[in-house]
């Protein structure tokens, strides 16, 4: 049995897809198996991933024949995973070589269920190191109703799973939200729930490339868009019930994600497009009060928010001005 399952769910990644399996398999830490979940790839992944197979006896296949989706197919790779520890790899991302060397003995040395490394967000020529701040450090944080509270919302911490080793034994009985593409924002919460304690490292050693065909760095608007509304909706009723300090911080991230997708819209000619603004616009206007009051909301969205209940045109116009200068 090995020590950590790495899931990788692929579709059309050929470009992208080599890269990242040499920086797993070129691991300093060699006890793992690495799951490929191919979501029904139409483009030569396949071919890339059957000649690592070959090579290497700790692949283990899953070709599906229609595409589902992330969350399904990480479904799939859970459910065949048979390490101790779980980690998600994103198939156009890659990994450091000892990544997880450092997060699985920070996991056995302080006996944690999660252990996390910081993440490099690369641009084409740029990179941005998250979760803030931006500091060396190493904590081991046991959960509790505070650290929980604390965590959600986003202090040494992010959403995303692919900078995690997770104990396998979290999600027994829990798995991903099906057919949604803003699968880890719906499950962030019950995981850390389940959790006795959670170890955290500075250390960067992900790298989180923005490919910018990708569903999740594309501008124009999607009707997926709105599941990261409905997701945050659910973690917010799950706040209002048993952590009522994170009611203003989800709610802050709503008008976010409004806000997102009307200018998302703003670069769409979908025919929808004047139904679809008019609700989001609508829904800011009243809640327009409540949106200033909230010390969570950053004040350039709330000067965003205020431009678009005034008019959305001149939101735009300031927004296109603002692009061309």
């Amino acid at each position: 049995m090995p020590k950590i399952s790495i899931i990788v769910c692929v579709y059309n990644s050929e470009k992208f897809l080599k890269k990242c399996i040499e920086s797993i398999l070129n691991q300093t830490f060699k006890d793992f198996e690495l799951i490929i979940v191919d979501d029904g790839s139409t483009d030569d992944s396949e071919k890339i991933y059957r000649d690592f197979e070959k090579i290497d006896k700790r692949i283990k296949i899953i070709k599906k024949e229609i595409n589902s989706g992330q969350s399904d197919t990480r479904n799939i790779g859970l459910d065949k995973a048979s390490g101790n520890y779980i980690c998600f790899v994103d198939s156009d991302d890659w990994i450091e070589p000892d990544m997880f060397e450092l997060l699985y003995s920070n996991a056995i040395k302080f006996k944690a269920d999660i252990s996390a490394c910081r993440i490099s967000v690369d641009y084409f020529n740029y990179s941005i190191i998250v979760p803030l701040p931006d500091e060396i450090y190493q904590k081991i944080l046991d959960i509790n109703r505070n650290t929980i509270i604390s965590l959600m919302k986003g202090q040494y911490y992010v959403y995303g799973l692919v900078n995690k080793l997770i104990k396998k034994e979290l999600f027994n009985n829990l798995r991903f939200l099906p057919h949604t593409i803003y699968e880890d924002d719906y499950i962030a919460l019950p995981l850390l729930e389940r959790a006795n304690r959670v170890v955290l490292d500075s250390s960067v050693k992900y790298h989180y490339v923005q490919n910018i065909n990708s569903t999740m760095n594309k501008r124009t608007f999607n009707f997926h868009d709105f599941e990261l509304l409905k997701i945050t909706y659910h973690n917010l009723d799950v706040a209002k019930r048993k952590y009522p300090e994170l009611i203003d911080y989800l709610e802050g991230r709503i008008i976010r994600f409004r806000k997102l997708i009307i200018d998302k819209l703003f670069n769409t000619n979908t025919k929808n497009k004047i139904k679809y603004l008019n609700g989001q616009v609508y829904l800011l206007r009243r809640n327009f009060i409540k949106i200033i009051s909230n010390k969570e909301i950053k004040f350039y969205i709330k000067a965003a928010v205020l431009l678009i209940v005034i008019n959305p045109s001149v939101y735009f116009f300031v927004k296109k001005l603002r692009k061309s200068l």
